[in-house]
């Protein structure tokens, strides 16, 4: 039995039983970056699911809450993309991210990741969003374009130069978004009225799409798989403000 297929049958180290909450997220992942590449670099998906994200304009490094995080520039648009894969695609199914963002400066909306860029293929995007006082959002496609009305919206706005985890996702049975900071209780959007179609669109980190809405700011630890966060996974994976690596889903 190879490591991947070890730990997706529940065993640890040694054979031992794992953490039924970093079971469940390593078995649905579709990619993790670390954010631990350097300055330049590419961000490498150290899920093993190949998903290396291209760096655009010299993203840069800062600290992280877990060693090293990709720092952002608005006005350099700086970026980190990779082109439409099949396994980053929601596939009609639910689906959720998880990360740690630190914001420099509010300024107007800001993209933190995105499936999304204005026009066909659109999925999903999860954004700073100047239009309800720089309170996080996220909200999804159901027409392949545009981002539904019926997003979720954090009730309060993100202090700056602090880091901030974010759990966002999608849940098919009532077609609704869901959104938690800092390991808080979950603020739930209303019912988008449908499904969300699997779009050819680039998944992106520091922008809100269509090459526009720039982050000013940092990302560490992202997390992007098929699942519908409970509060138990949240707070493993926010770890009382300590965050978790790859190495901890796929270990603990």
């Amino acid at each position: 039995m190879n490591v991947r297929n070890h730990r997706a049958f529940g065993l640890g180290a040694g054979g031992t039983a794992r953490d039924p909450n970093a079971s469940a997220l390593f078995s649905a992942a579709k990619c993790f970056y670390e954010c631990d590449d350097g300055s330049g670099a590419n961000a490498v998906d150290a899920s093993g699911n190949g998903q290396t994200l291209t760096q655009t304009n010299t993203v840069g490094t800062g600290t992280g809450v877990i060693s090293s995080s990709r720092t952002f520039t608005r006005a350099s648009s700086m970026k980190l993309q990779r082109t439409d894969e099949t396994i980053l695609r929601n596939g009609g199914g639910d689906f959720g991210i998880f990360f740690w963002v630190y914001i420099e400066t509010q300024n107007g909306f800001q993209g933190y990741a995105t499936k999304y860029s204005g026009g066909a293929g659109s999925e999903w995007a999860c954004y700073d969003s100047n239009g309800v006082g720089s309170r996080p959002r996220f909200g999804v496609s159901t027409d392949g374009e545009g981002i539904n009305a019926a997003s979720a919206t954090w009730g309060s706005a993100l202090a700056d130069d602090t880091w901030h985890s974010i759990a966002a996702w999608f849940t098919v049975a009532d077609r609704k978004c869901h959104i938690a900071a800092n390991g808080g209780t979950p603020v739930d959007g209303a019912d988008v009225g449908g499904a969300v179609p699997g779009g050819a669109v680039p998944f992106a980190l520091g922008m809100l799409g269509g090459d526009a809405n720039y982050l000013d700011g940092r990302i560490d630890q992202f997390y992007y798989g098929a699942i519908a966060f409970t509060t138990a996974q949240i707070a493993y994976l926010h770890n009382a403000g300590a965050g978790k690596t790859w190495a901890n889903i796929q270990t603990d």
